[in-house]
């Protein structure tokens, strides 16, 4: 069961599932749609169908549940280690998302990155250079300034620098500063730290002072829109990007020259569901999806591959507009940023952010200081982060 169930997106992985069952003769797999398309969603009927004993043999468990797993997985440790498991195959190998206390509890599955999507025909327009992996904060607002364009001298914007919305793209930019609501191993409430307030502050200044942030990408208004690697079907086949406009995807600033190009990244668990009555069954399936051949159908279809292998299906693969040089458009790949990953393992930081989120919503509206409004949250998340590390029994 996995909330892939879109109608572009459900086909892709009822391909793997009818290339495993035709690659042996013992095991048949079927696909268990829970009905929606939410990692949340998703994850109430995977519990619903647990305690009414009907549960899947193989889930997908989004990673903001991670902390749960425990209580819903079956321990592989020892699949892992009796079929010699190459785990540096892998995109992104941070084990605290998928093990606890040393054991296995699944295997990182709709991994992703964040990148920037850049309508270049806008920065040739407004004499600035394609953004190269390693531009600062300092650029990108410089940037930010000339691409926001009065174009019918009417006295206001009628093209936006970014589009943005204060959900995602303000988690994107905690990860452009290497900020999250909570340090990953010690579970530290960081939300009034350095560079969670100076990551705040920029993002707030788009809103506000810069007046730079909105417009639609899609439809030429806006000149950058962060998205994920599984977004990018949907801008290749905009009609915008086949004509005179050019796309292109490219790294998010860093804060300065000091500090390394990172970006916001997420994945999540493919476990076995514990009540299983075919443990050895579903490990082979799970095996399957990890291989080769699995995951470059995801790859080619841009649906978030594990593997290294299935990053190079979606370079080679991919498909791309009419004219365009797949390497230049897609080359973010071959150089990914380092990840930073939300501490959803940690119980309660999922909440914590949230609870930021509302937090500074003043600030976006011109309303509030953001280091007051941060300090005004932090020792309600630090008690609601205990008690849910408390409940947890972590």
């Amino acid at each position: 069961m996995s909330w892939y169930v879109d109608p572009d997106r459900i086909h892709i992985e009822e391909e793997i599932i009818r290339r495993f069952n035709e690659s042996q003769d013992r095991i048949v797999v079927e696909f268990l749609n829970p009905g929606t398309s939410s990692t949340n969603g998703a994850y109430e009927v995977l519990r619903v169908l647990l305690a009414g004993g009907a549960a899947p043999d193989v889930a997908a468990i989004a990673s903001s549940y991670a902390h749960q797993i425990p209580d819903i997985a079956l321990d592989i440790t020892r699949y892992i280690e009796r079929d010699g498991i190459d785990l540096s195959a892998l995109r992104w190998n941070d084990p605290r998302i998928v093990q606890h206390d040393g054991r296995y509890y699944g295997l990182p599955w709709g991994y992703g990155d964040r990148m920037m999507a850049v309508n270049l025909t806008h920065f040739e327009e407004a004499g600035l250079m394609t953004p190269r992996k390693g531009w600062t904060s300092a650029d990108f607002i410089q940037a930010a300034r000339r691409l926001t364009r009065d174009l019918n001298g009417d006295g206001r914007p009628d093209q936006f620098a970014v589009q943005l919305n204060d959900g995602g793209d303000y988690e994107t930019w905690l990860a452009i500063y290497g900020a999250t609501v909570a340090d990953p191993d010690t579970g530290e409430v960081l939300v009034t730290s350095r560079p969670f307030v100076a990551a705040t502050e920029e993002f707030a200044s788009l809103w506000t002072t810069l007046g730079a942030r909105g417009g639609n990408f899609a439809n030429g208004t806006a000149s950058m829109w962060p998205r994920w690697e599984g977004q990018i079907p949907g801008l290749v086949s905009a009609g915008l990007f086949n004509g005179i406009n050019k796309l292109g995807f490219v790294h998010f600033h860093r804060p300065n020259e000091n500090e390394p190009t990172r970006t916001l990244a997420q994945g999540h668990v493919l476990g076995i569901v514990r009540t299983t009555q075919h443990p050895d069954e579903a490990w082979e399936f799970v095996k399957f999806y990890m291989s080769d051949e699995a995951q470059r159908i995801l790859g080619r279809n841009y649906l978030y591959p594990s593997t290294r292998a299935g990053v190079m299906a979606t370079v080679e693969e991919g498909v791309v507009p009419p004219g365009y040089d797949r390497m230049e458009l897609l080359g973010y790949f071959f150089d990914p940023a380092v990840p930073v990953v939300p501490p959803h393992h940690i119980p309660g930081a999922e909440e914590a952010f949230q609870t930021v989120r509302v937090a500074i919503r003043p600030a976006l509206n011109g309303d509030g200081e953001v280091q007051t409004l941060l300090e005004g949250v932090a020792d309600a998340i630090r008690a609601s982060i205990a008690a849910a590390r408390q409940q947890a029994g972590r």
